[in-house]
């Protein structure tokens, strides 16, 4: 599939939209790194069933890493790898922030966040994730600081 898309994610082109809409049943994290759309895939929500997608500025669409579990999160580093926040099945603490290193290594950076729902690289250089974010009570929600190893 070939399509162009603007500089911003909320602006993706009607073309690439339909591409995605046709291979991503719901699309719950999105990040911009080196020119390239990444876009993560919330459902199926069974284990290894959800990709990341990589959308190239021609507007090709592939599979950039796969086999994770309802990804809610995806974010670079200053050295260019890939975070993704997933929630695998097993209820609370089954959420884990794994790292993808060339060529697809997968390292657990993180592990027992309980229904996590973003997380964001902060200016320090540490993962801010926001943990409890759906089915807890008023002001029970967190954001969770995690420094990454290098």
């Amino acid at each position: 599939m070939n399509a162009k898309y603007l500089e911003t994610p909320l602006e993706l082109d009607v073309q690439v939209k339909s591409h995605l809409r046709e291979h991503l049943s719901l699309k719950t994290a999105i990040t911009k790194n080196n020119g390239n759309f990444f876009v993560g895939n919330l459902i199926p929500a069974s284990n290894g069933s959800s990709n990341v997608y990589k959308i190239t500025p021609d507007g090709q669409i592939n599979i950039f890493a796969r086999g994770f579990s309802a990804i809610l999160g995806v974010a670079f580093d200053t050295q260019n790898r890939l975070y993704v926040l997933e929630n695998v099945e097993g209820g609370p603490g089954a959420g884990d922030i794994i790292r993808i290193t060339p060529p697809n290594k997968k390292e657990v950076i993180a592990s027992g966040l309980s229904a996590p729902t973003a997380m964001t690289f902060g200016p320090d250089g540490k993962l801010y994730v926001s943990n409890v974010g759906f089915g807890a009570g008023k002001g029970e929600g967190q954001v969770v600081q995690i420094t990454v190893p290098n």
